[in-house]
């Protein structure tokens, strides 16, 4: 009675260790695989199956990204002739498309954004302060430009020089 649960916990000790490796599993971590060494020859299949799965989500996630790449780089061709075509055409009913055909090529635009940071991730961090106000010194110019805002009650201090 005493030696039996000493033989169990040294016997399942190894599946205590692929529990704690699928805990480790993530979607931002793909390529996991869970080890097959120390588990009892009766969960083996187990963990080979589980590895298998695990191998045809990484596959399937890799064509979806794939595809999703793929689709926004054939979509911006037709999308700038289309934009084109809208921009110089002559019926008011036409150009009025121009809004349409900008959130097409715009949302083309975030598919390949989304593939190129999913592709170069990593881990740093971002001060979003910097960027915000980098972004605002390059946008200001052009929103006076085009008066729709007024630089006349603008404090200068906090003015950021682009570039």
């Amino acid at each position: 009675m005493l030696v039996t649960p000493r033989i169990v916990r040294k016997a399942l000790a190894g599946v205590s260790k692929i529990a704690r490796e699928a805990e480790q599993i993530d979607a931002n971590r793909r390529g996991r695989r869970l080890s097959e060494e120390h588990v009892p020859t009766e969960i083996a299949p187990l963990v080979r199956a589980v590895n298998d799965a695990l191998r045809r989500l990484d596959e399937g996630y890799e064509q979806q990204r794939r595809f999703i790449a793929s689709a926004a780089h054939e979509l911006r061709t037709p999308i700038a002739i289309l934009r084109l075509k809208v921009d110089t055409a002559v019926e008011p009913a036409t150009r009025k498309l121009s809004g349409d055909v900008a959130r097409l090529s715009n949302l083309a635009e975030q598919m390949l954004d989304i593939q190129r940071l999913d592709a170069d991730r990593n881990d740093e961090s971002v001060d979003l302060g910097a960027l915000a106000r980098g972004v605002a010194a390059d946008l200001a110019p052009l929103l006076i430009a085009s008066e729709r805002i007024d630089d006349r009650g603008a404090d200068r201090r906090h003015v950021v020089a682009s570039r």
